[in-house]
């Protein structure tokens, strides 16, 4: 089962899902907790997403003027993108098997790469955690 929202003017917040989430226009900011699916979201302000159990799929973050933040476990297998057009990428706690990256690119492998997280945020911020 597909959780769809496909215009939003207020605040998102969701907690324990277990199956793919799409938010495709969020004027104010979305908050993602213990989520166990895929997940694309687009946002005009900050994405906040944590990741439980991930899955083999992909998670595709667009924040237009607002920070992103994920944390995944460290056990994590992913290729992984992010992309911020004026300000810094940065991660925390976590072994990339191969990694490139400058003050706003990041791209790399973390273990075999079964799932794939593209980020991208057109002003701000980029931070990935490990857990």
């Amino acid at each position: 089962m597909i959780c769809k929202i496909i215009h939003s003017n207020g605040a998102v917040f969701v907690d324990q899902l277990d199956s793919e989430l799409i938010i495709l226009n969020s004027t104010d900011r979305v908050k993602v907790q213990r989520h166990n699916g895929s997940c694309e979201i687009t946002s005009s302000s900050s994405i906040n997403v944590h990741i439980s159990v991930p899955d083999s799929g992909k998670y595709y973050l667009h924040a237009k003027s607002g920070d992103i933040e994920l944390s995944i476990p460290d056990t994590i297998l992913c290729f992984v993108t992010a992309i911020c057009t004026q300000v810094y990428v940065n991660y925390y706690n976590l072994n990339f098997s191969s990694l490139v990256i400058s003050e706003n690119y990041l791209h790399g492998t973390i273990g075999n790469g079964s799932s794939t997280i593209v980020l991208k945020a057109e002003k701000v911020n980029i931070e990935i955690n490990g857990l």
